[in-house]
């Protein structure tokens, strides 16, 4: 029986594998000679080799070598079309065009649209994804509770992050020990981030850990294997390809579901009767509780809606600041005057601890101004990704960009069609040295301050620009410098030291 019903499986796997070929391949040529076939025709592009199927061949390798073809087209000097391997060609601006691009509209070019189809939300975050993104209160929450209580929370990021560096990195300070650069720091991050998004009775759970890690992940690769899926097939595809994160889901929403019911029954209880023996806990959740009760819609207190909204926070937060926190250590322990930094950073540690008695504060992290630069500087040298600041085109008239003040790129296509993107400087004007040190003799305080981690610009992408910015960077930016902070500190036989692993072995 075992038998019959695997031959059966593999049957229904191979049907299912032609029937998506075909269509794609279907699907592919009515793009090409449709009206938006006809605007990519016109458009001149990276990649191409002469070769037989050129396009396709392009598309195809885009998946490995991207950033070869956005350097080939970044020494273009003018607007692009770049395939993209799982979606449409991105049509890719250069560095001049940066500040005209973001300054215009929403009516010209979506922020939220780009996000929504990129993670194919309609499928990939359950029956009510689009009403997640439309209508956000997760991020209003980022936005304006997290970051303006930034005081309160510092505290509570460091009392993650000091027991899990134990934990995840050890305390032996005698013997080298192999440490997993990236694996640890997301979990150190996932950790920390949740203490202040979901509170301490979820945030110490390993299985919400790392199944809130395994959704996210699978929210990526599934929405790029839907990306590839004709519309037609998606309701079809779709409930297979997400049966692994649902089941991730599951499990996360059977930690949270119980820890929100009792915020919910506790926040109504408290509103009704100020004098309730029990006190709001200072996290993302209780806000967003609060928010949810005050919108007056009983659907938006669904611990399901809820859990969903924690996930995509941990989503868009975690593996960015994951990332950007391995690529500052491993930079700072193999950069060539790693010593000199190291030195320089040690030293502000030092002196701004003990300034604030003994404590991290935030007024202190705003202070720790190395810190802060060689951060920002190694998230300039390491990008997260080879594209920044994605729009969709949504004015019916199209837009036009003017490029290096003589030159413009009209943008003439249907509505909610072609992406507009643009390259990061690779060599970006704002700059500054590596060396801490050397920065710190060029720079004034109030210089470093008016250029810090936090602060966007049009030559400087990490956190986006402009109206979209990213919400929740300055508590990014304050998680990344106390992990810096805390590595500098790990006691050594009773004097501080840096670092007592040997990065060289760590992996992403």
């Amino acid at each position: 029986m075992d038998r019959l019903l695997d031959v059966q499986t593999d049957k229904m796997i191979g049907t299912v594998s032609v029937v998506l070929v075909i269509s794609i391949i279907f699907n592919k040529l009515f793009e090409r000679f449709s009206s938006e076939g006809k605007f990519w025709n016109d458009q001149p592009w990276t990649g191409l080799r002469p070769e037989w199927l050129a396009g396709a061949r392009a598309y195809f390798r885009s998946f490995v070598s991207v950033r070869d073809m956005l350097d080939d087209g970044y020494h273009k000097k003018q607007a692009f079309a770049l395939p993209m391997f799982g979606g449409k060609p991105w049509l890719v601006l250069p560095p001049g065009a940066a500040k005209e691009f973001i300054s215009k509209s929403d009516a010209d070019l979506d922020a939220d649209l780009i996000h929504i189809q990129q993670l194919q939300v309609k499928y990939t975050l359950g029956p009510k994804g689009i009403h997640i993104m439309k209508r956000p209160l997760q991020f209003d929450v980022l936005r304006r509770q997290v970051t303006r209580k930034l005081p309160l929370l510092t505290n509570s990021v460091y009392d993650e992050l000091d027991p899990g560096f134990k934990q995840y990195w050890g305390t032996n300070t005698k013997d080298w020990t192999e440490v997993e650069a990236f694996p640890t720091c997301l979990r150190l991050v996932t950790r920390a981030a949740n203490r202040v998004f979901a509170g301490s009775e979820i945030c110490r759970d390993e299985r919400f850990l790392e199944h809130s890690k395994l959704y996210t992940q699978g929210l990526v690769f599934v929405a790029m294997a839907l990306r590839l899926v004709p519309n037609f097939l998606k309701p079809v595809i779709a409930p297979l390809l997400t049966l692994r994160s649902n089941m991730h889901f599951r499990i996360c929403l059977e930690i949270c579901g119980p820890v929100i019911g009792d915020r919910i029954r506790n926040t109504k209880e408290k509103l009704e009767n100020p004098s309730y023996g029990w006190e709001p806990p200072i996290d993302a959740l209780q806000w967003l509780v609060e928010e949810c009760i005050r919108t007056k819609d009983h659907t938006e207190l669904e611990p399901a809606l809820i859990t969903r909204s924690l996930l995509l926070l941990n989503a868009v937060a975690i593996h960015t600041t994951s990332i950007s926190i391995t690529h500052a250590i491993l930079n700072i322990n193999t950069f060539e005057h790693s010593a000199e930094t190291i030195a320089g950073l040690r030293e502000e540690c030092d002196r701004i601890l003990k300034e604030s008695g003994g404590i991290w504060t935030k007024s202190a992290l705003n202070d720790s101004l190395r810190l802060d630069s060689t951060i920002r500087e190694s998230m300039r040298y390491d990008d997260l990704e080879h594209l920044s600041v994605g729009r969709m085109v949504v004015n019916p008239g199209g837009v036009s960009t003017q490029v290096d003040d003589d030159r413009s790129s009209p943008l003439e296509f249907q509505p909610s069609d072609p992406r507009e993107e643009f390259l990061k400087q690779q060599q970006q004007k704002e700059a500054r040295p590596s060396n801490s040190e050397d920065l710190a003799r060029h720079q004034t305080a109030l210089d470093l301050k008016t250029t810090s981690l936090v602060t966007t610009s049009d030559a400087f992408l990490a956190f986006g620009h402009g109206r979209h910015a990213c919400p929740g960077r300055l508590f990014a930016a304050q998680e990344m410098k106390l992990m810096l902070a805390e590595l500098r500190y790990r006691e050594n036989g009773g004097e501080a030291c840096w670092l007592n692993v040997d990065v060289h072995q760590c992996s992403e």
